[in-house]
């Protein structure tokens, strides 16, 4: 659930993000460091190509079964898909970041540090 509402991975009520594009750079609540060193969010690319390759397959999807009466070309279709997700961009990117810290937590070797009380 905190994945979903996009909340720190140490506490889970902490938000990450203060804007659309911004981060926090740590916790509000317990102060853990969001991006620790630099390139640490590499990793959340492939995380938002795992996300938006379903996304562009499914609206793709849609709009060549909508369209096949009239047999639109493919890259006609990529291109409309791809302007169709573009308002999606900013959620990909924000949920992209979560998952990846969320998983760095599970599976990293911070988990061990205790949250600050």
């Amino acid at each position: 659930m905190a994945i979903l509402r996009r909340r720190c991975p140490r506490c889970l009520t902490g938000r990450v993000f203060r804007g659309l594009f911004t981060m926090n750079e740590t916790c509000p609540l317990c102060d853990f460091p969001f991006g620790r060193e630099e390139g640490y969010f590499v990793g959340a690319m492939y995380v938002s190509y795992a996300l938006s390759l379903p996304i562009l397959f499914a609206i793709f999807l849609v709009l060549w079964l909508f369209s096949s009466k009239t047999l639109l070309a493919t890259g006609v279709l990529s291109a409309v898909a791809a302007v169709i997700f573009l308002p999606l961009v900013p959620i990909v990117f924000q949920y992209s970041r979560v998952l990846w810290m969320h998983f760095d937590w599970l599976f990293g070797p911070d988990r061990r540090r205790p949250p600050k009380e």
